[in-house]
């Protein structure tokens, strides 16, 4: 199990009252039984100080990465809901590199390309079985079938009009513990660097996580913490 600390700050800390802390609605059938956490009020102690300790059981989970947040709430009407993201990998036999495909100020018409490389954590020959993109502007390169320690897959981009694109790689492997992967694909266009015409101010919560805006991604092997069951 891995487990890590966030603190509280603000300037209602004095008086603000916590009333309750949950993981986000949806992700509770999904993550419920691998993250747990425990508030620490310090304050009848003394101590100008809340934390919340945050425990991840990688046993529960399938090897590749996820997000998702706790919920505190609270009785301050600036911030009644504070949001702790989270962010994790649990290894398995199969790594990606870079974990996610990312097309930066792109202009339409003009194709891009970017590769991920599949590697074996434990030196095992898989292979890649198929690999497809569910969006037209994505297209991947012819790649090697043939079983290896590590593959690599180039993927094209011919970008329209649209501000953003957004898609999702799905890989087969033969790998038994890891037969799909899936790849996140994000893109934005090339934009003006005029001064916009006016401004805005982001308002910001008087209670929030400190620097610490979300978990430190977890790397831990479901191996090393027991059988699955």
């Amino acid at each position: 199990m891995t487990t890590q600390s966030v603190e509280l700050t603000g300037k209602e800390l004095d008086t603000v009252k916590i009333k309750n802390v949950r993981l986000d609605t949806k992700d509770v059938e999904k993550y419920g039984k691998a993250i747990s956490w425990k508030l620490n009020d310090k304050r009848p102690q003394g101590e100008k100080k809340i934390t919340l300790d945050v425990t991840l059981d990688p046993a529960t989970l399938s090897p590749g990465r996820f997000n998702s947040k706790i919920i505190i709430e609270t009785d301050l009407e600036q911030a009644k809901l504070t949001e702790i993201q989270l962010a994790a990998e649990i290894l398995g036999p199969l790594t990606v590199v870079p974990p996610r495909i990312y097309y930066s100020n792109y202009e339409s018409g003009i194709m891009q390309v970017k590769e991920i490389k599949i590697e074996s954590n434990e030196g095992v020959e898989f292979q890649i079985l198929g690999a497809s993109v569910n969006n037209d502007r994505f297209t991947i390169e012819k790649f090697d079938t043939a079983a290896s320690i590590s593959h690599t897959l180039k993927v094209q981009f011919n970008p329209d009009d649209q501000d953003r694109a957004k898609a999702i790689l799905k890989v087969k492997t033969s790998s038994s513990e890891q037969p799909d992967l899936e790849v996140n694909i994000h893109g934005y266009k090339k934009r003006d660097r005029k001064s916009p015409a006016g401004s805005s101010m982001e308002a910001r919560q008087k209670l929030s996580p400190n620097d610490l805006k979300h978990i430190e991604p977890m790397k831990s092997s479901p191996k090393s913490v027991g059988d699955r069951k």
